[in-house]
């Protein structure tokens, strides 16, 4: 073997393996320094739109600082007007129109006007805060800070005028002249129709000069563009008015004392006196209340008229059917008046509801809405010589009877009558006579119904030639039931 050829070829070897190897790892070098030089690439780019964005938002910052020097921030009020991103100047044009056109409107109570002009009075409204305080209060770096703050302005101002003229121009105005000046009506309480009513007084036009001025004055400093002179009190008031304590109280009583009512209970008939009627009767006199007498007699009077039944005719039918139209002179129902004055006098100062029966001077035996009779009477049918005596509407006894002598002119009267009293065991006395009696019951001055024993006959014409001096004259047994069931009071009809 040959040794040196076999050295060369592994030297060659072994320098071409250091090559390949040398190779290799130059290859490794170049990725990493064209890594290194992207990312210094991407770092240098960053950097430079890092730069950019904070120079356009510095930019962007100063520039909206700049406009907020001109306009208005967000959620910003002034006057309680919304003007948010408004300008300044448009605010200030609001201001200068407002104080151009500025003139104070006085409303008089009767709906009339007059206008106060800044030049009658040489007014002069200067802005003591405005735009320019505004905008100073937005600060041109703090305003991200401020975007949400509420921002509630208002504008002020300086107000001059002279107050010699401004007299003189109030002074000039009609309802400044005293002929158009009217004073105001106390308040006052009257009845209506029963009820208590507060008057309430009446507006006056009378002008308290201090309070108007005074007014008038706070109205302009406060630039106010109406003044009513009735909402800040510059007219004299009434010296009573409708909520005054005295006004209030004497309402109050007179409503106390018209709610009360008299029932009236005649029987079975009732009718009521209420305010409606005894209002009017009540007057002031000598520091109290009082109801007027006078009219209180008027008014039963007028009561009498109504409810009497004396001296009237009643429609009564008789046991055999017939309608008749009879007059009771005597009988029936009388109001006392003089007494009944007296009654309702107490009643209405007593202030209290109450049921009363009227004063009477004379009563019948009912008083319904049909009649004065009633259910229980005794009927005496002339023309028939027959007494019926009935009680509770039942027929308890009839008779035949005698009555006055008609020839000899002692005919008994006919009518409607009642029993005035009765007795038992008299005796009966005239001019030419005297007769005993065990029953008496007299209905018509001296004409009564008793037993007569000294007869033998009753009924049919006996009473022409033969009658008494007036009275019925009865059997004795029949005589003594019907004294048994009569009463003084009890209804005599008597008809022909």
């Amino acid at each position: 073997m040959d040794v040196s050829n076999s050295e060369e070829k592994i030297e060659d070897t072994f320098m071409q393996d250091l090559e390949e190897d040398v190779y290799v790892q130059t290859d490794l070098f170049d990725k990493a320094e064209k890594k290194k030089n992207r990312v210094r690439a991407i770092k240098r780019i960053a950097a430079i739109c890092g730069i950019t964005v904070a120079a356009v938002a510095i930019l962007l910052y100063i520039a909206i600082g700049i406009f907020f020097k001109f306009y208005m921030m967000p959620n910003t009020t002034v006057d309680g007007v919304e003007m948010s991103f408004d300008s300044f100047s448009e605010l200030d044009r609001g201001v200068n129109n407002y104080i151009n056109s500025y003139s104070l409107c006085i409303c008089t109570a009767d709906g009339k006007s007059y206008i106060i002009n800044p030049e009658d009075i040489n007014m002069n409204i200067t802005v003591s805060y405005g735009s320019d305080n505004i905008r100073n209060n937005q600060s041109l770096f703090l305003w991200p800070v401020m975007l949400n703050d509420r921002k509630d302005y208002a504008v002020r101002y300086k107000v001059d005028y002279d107050r010699d003229k401004l007299a003189k121009c109030i002074a000039g105005f009609d309802f400044m002249d005293k002929e158009n000046m009217k004073k105001a009506d106390n308040a006052y309480v009257v009845i209506e129709k029963g009820q208590a009513v507060i008057i309430p007084e009446t507006q006056s036009t009378v002008i308290d000069h201090d309070v108007l001025i005074d007014g008038v004055e706070k109205a302009l400093n406060n630039r106010a563009e109406h003044f009513n002179l009735l909402d800040n009190m510059c007219y004299i008031p009434a010296e009573i008015r409708s909520d005054d304590a005295g006004i209030v109280s004497t309402y109050n009583t007179l409503k106390g004392y018209l709610a009360m009512k008299i029932t009236f209970q005649i029987d079975r008939v009732s009718f009521e006196l209420t305010s409606e009627e005894f209002g009017d009767w009540i007057y002031y006199d000598e520091d109290k209340w009082q109801f007027d007498r006078e009219k209180i007699k008027k008014y039963v009077a007028q009561m009498a008229e109504k409810y009497d039944t004396v001296d009237t005719d009643r429609e009564f039918v008789t046991t055999d059917g017939r309608k008749l139209t009879q007059h009771g002179r005597k009988y029936g129902w009388r109001i006392d008046q003089e007494a009944e004055v007296e009654q309702i006098y107490e009643a209405l100062n007593a202030h209290k509801t109450v049921t009363l029966v009227p004063e009477f001077s004379r009563t019948g035996a009912a008083y319904t809405g049909q009649g004065d009779i009633g259910n229980s009477y005794i009927e005496i049918d002339l023309s028939n010589q027959h007494v019926y005596m009935y009680v509770d509407g039942k027929l308890v006894t009839d008779t035949a009877c005698v009555t006055g002598c008609t020839s000899d002119g002692h005919g008994t009267p006919d009518g409607i009558y009642s029993i005035v009293y009765k007795d038992y065991d008299t005796y009966l006395e005239g001019a030419d006579y005297r007769s005993h009696v065990n029953y008496w019951m007299p209905f018509n001055g001296g004409i009564g119904l008793h037993d007569a024993t000294w007869r033998s006959k009753f009924g049919g014409s006996i009473y022409r030639n033969g009658g008494s001096h007036g009275c019925v004259n009865l059997p004795l047994s029949k005589a003594g039931i019907i004294y048994n069931n009569a009463y003084a009071g009890m209804p005599v009809i008597l008809y022909w």
